[in-house]
């Protein structure tokens, strides 16, 4: 049969005469379009033309059906292109597009069941979709017969007698039914589908070979799939299918070389579904890939090593130190700055500063802090759940062996610091008297888990104008206390004031304040409290347990008392451990 004849067939075999239908059968890709041109676009009110008199017979009267045949609103009705109109606007409204972005593919009605409709289309060029309907009065429209409906709508019947000056009322009247036959089919619009379903996203333009387009009223193809195969969906007579084409060799063939053998319509093998648009569509399952194991381990030692781990930061931050005699005793990174705290020996005497680095390595430095932080000493887990996937062992290797060049240039970063990268903050000096700080930091914290104490050097005495301690003078020095409380290192800062005596020392003026037991001989000055959030504490290495604390501050000199605090602490905790 015909492309134009069985179109008729589908769209009900009234209305193709005189012209009032213009069908053009594009096939491009394998997908058969139809275009119903129609003297009228749905909807619009009809042509006011001056309906001409028919030749009244003997008796100067006229059959309605006379008037009706010369009605120019009757002429220009065609119900078949107005319903297909209407119903490629109804898709379009589905996916909200325009109508000139859907190309109806199929248009089938159901033989056995009238009310039931089904549309292919492509949406864009770029998807096909499917639109089920079941609707009486799609159904009613369709298959109606122009002269009967109009007749009907206008409640005339087609013999009926109609005197000379009743002509134009009734032509009017005929007017009047087809403006409301066509509000009816505009109604189509908004006709809420059964179903509606995506087939595939992505429309190859491979023209089909003849197995696709000889055999189906239509036929679309997708484009390559992620398992390397190909869908063609088709219908026949209200049959719809989709076929999964699998092209040998496709492992190793690009999407071009694939769709170029389908085009050819030889070596590739073809699996057939049924599909019922009225219920949900599910996409063909894709081929599952064939298992390749990779020899993970063996890789990893080539590229790597057996016993390679990643070297902690702070460690490669002490190597620093090392080579420029520095003790680092903890960094602090943040995204503009690194700064190091360390103390050094300097002619004998201790002591503790931190330094700030915001030179050119500082991205690199702060990517590799970041990478340790993500992986830790685990970099071998890490890359086998990153390709665990993966079952090609060059692609293995190769990015193994990527991520050690970056790892590399990064750990290089640190390797080239030197101390002329690095802004040299205030440094301060411990006492050089000998004095238990942990005295004076269970005294000054009392009930708190005291971590380290700093004490400072006692000043040169002061006259005491005010009558402080009424011994003519006084000196002071500085404490910090660091100490832990729930999950937070509180720093806390103070200045001493103790009394002055002739006969005074260094070491008796310290004891006055750890012997005072009424406050009388000695007042406490608060400097500041320093809560540092969220310490970071660095794991143990055998013999010494050592601490990584990191902290901001914006002042210099807490930040190095800090330093020093906790550089007693690890000394303390070096001797417990020895001991």
């Amino acid at each position: 049969m015909k492309f134009f004849d069985k179109l008729k067939e589908k769209l009900g075999k009234r209305d193709f005469r005189n012209g009032l239908i213009k069908i053009g059968a594009v096939v491009t890709i394998a997908t058969a379009a139809v275009t119903f041109a129609a003297c009228n676009k749905t909807g619009q009110t009809p042509t006011p033309t001056p309906t001409p008199a028919p030749t009244p017979g003997p008796d100067t009267s006229y059959t309605a059906s006379q008037i009706l045949e010369e009605n120019t609103a009757y002429k220009n009705l065609n119900l078949a292109n107005a319903v297909f109109d209407e119903i490629q606007q109804n898709v379009a409204k589905q996916f909200n597009v325009e109508k000139d972005k859907v190309e109806i593919v199929d248009m089938h009605f159901d033989k056995q069941n009238t009310n039931k409709a089904t549309v292919v289309a492509k949406i864009g060029g770029e998807k096909v979709v499917t639109a089920s309907y079941q609707n009486q009065k799609i159904a009613e429209l369709r298959g109606a017969n122009k002269k009967d409906l109009v007749l009907d709508e206008a409640g005339i019947a087609a013999d009926q007698k109609v005197e000379k000056s009743q002509r134009d009322e009734v032509d009017a009247k005929f007017t009047q039914a087809v403006q409301k036959i066509l509000d009816e089919v505009k109604a189509i619009e908004n006709i809420t589908p059964e179903r509606v379903n995506e087939i595939f996203a992505g429309v190859s333009g491979i023209q089909l070979p003849s197995s696709f387009t000889d055999c189906y009223d239509f036929a679309v193809v997708s484009g390559v799939r992620e398992d390397r195969t190909v869908v063609v969906f088709t219908g026949k007579n209200g049959k719809f299918e989709d076929h999964v084409l699998s092209v040998e060799g496709k492992e190793n063939m690009t999407n071009e070389e694939i769709l170029a053998a389908i085009k050819s319509g030889t070596g590739f093998s073809k699996t057939t579904r049924t599909i019922d648009p009225s219920k949900k569509y599910e996409a063909p399952a894709l081929e599952e890939k064939p298992v390749v194991k990779v020899d993970f381990d063996k890789i990893f030692d080539e590229v790597f090593g057996s016993d390679y781990k990643l070297v902690a930061p702070i460690d490669l931050l002490k190597e620093y130190g090392k080579r420029n005699k520095q003790k680092i005793l903890f960094a602090n990174m943040s995204s503009d700055q690194l700064n190091l705290y360390f103390e050094m020996e300097v002619m004998g005497n201790t002591y503790y500063n931190s330094n700030t680095y915001k030179g050119t390595h500082l991205d690199e430095i702060l990517e590799y802090s970041n990478i340790y932080s993500e992986i830790g000493n685990d970099l071998k887990q890490y890359l086998k759940d990153k390709y665990a996937e993966e079952k090609d062992e060059n692609v293995v290797k190769n990015g193994m062996t990527s991520y050690k060049e970056t790892i590399n240039q990064k750990v290089k970063a640190y390797d080239e610091l030197t101390t002329n990268d690095f802004k040299n903050g205030k440094a301060f000096a411990d006492t050089k008297d000998n004095v238990d700080k942990e005295v004076f930091g269970a005294k000054l914290c009392k009930g708190k888990e005291v971590i380290a104490t700093y004490v400072g050097a006692m000043s040169s005495r002061i006259n005491d104008s005010a009558g402080m301690f009424n011994t003519g003078y006084y000196t002071t020095f500085e404490t910090s206390v660091v100490y832990k409380e729930n999950d937070q290192i509180i720093i806390k800062k103070d200045k001493i004031y103790v009394p002055y005596y002739n006969n005074s020392t260094n070491e008796s003026l310290y004891n006055t304040f750890l012997s005072d037991t009424d406050g009388t001989k000695h007042n406490i000055e608060s400097i500041s409290t320093e809560v540092v959030n969220n310490p970071v504490i660095a794991t143990e290495n055998g013999e010494r347990a050592e601490y990584n604390i990191s902290f901001e501050s914006d002042d210099p000199q807490l930040a190095s008392i800090a330093s020093s605090a906790i550089s007693q602490w690890l000394k303390n905790e070096e001797d417990s451990l020895s001991r």
